[in-house]
């Protein structure tokens, strides 16, 4: 960082506060680092890709992702079975986009 200042007298106080504020900036310290997928976070995203391939995942396997999200409940797998018992593969699809969400939102990896 640079910082600029002036000898004169009238502007000590700003001098002052710039050199202050440039010896703050000087002690942070920026760490790139790749985040983590997690096997909760790959087996999410395999479910989002097998519903988009036109694939199936079974009904247990979303109430599990659900379950360990944080949901806890089956309520909206349960309203997303069809009349024929099973669930629809966007149905399916949104019901993991909110599992994968909500594990995000609540920060379990």
């Amino acid at each position: 960082m640079f910082v600029n200042f002036s000898p004169a007298d009238y502007n000590t106080e700003e001098t002052q506060s710039s050199l202050v504020y440039a010896a703050r900036v000087k002690l942070i310290t920026n760490s790139a680092e790749k985040q983590q997928e997690t096997a909760e976070i790959r087996r999410l995203k395999d479910i989002i890709a097998t519903l988009r391939a036109g694939g199936t995942v079974a009904e247990a396997e979303i109430a599990e992702a659900t379950a360990a999200a944080g949901a806890g409940d089956d309520s909206a797998a349960a309203a997303a079975v069809g009349a024929g018992g099973e669930e629809t593969a966007e149905d399916e699809l949104a019901e993991a986009a909110r599992a994968e969400k909500a594990a995000l939102a609540t920060g379990d990896e």
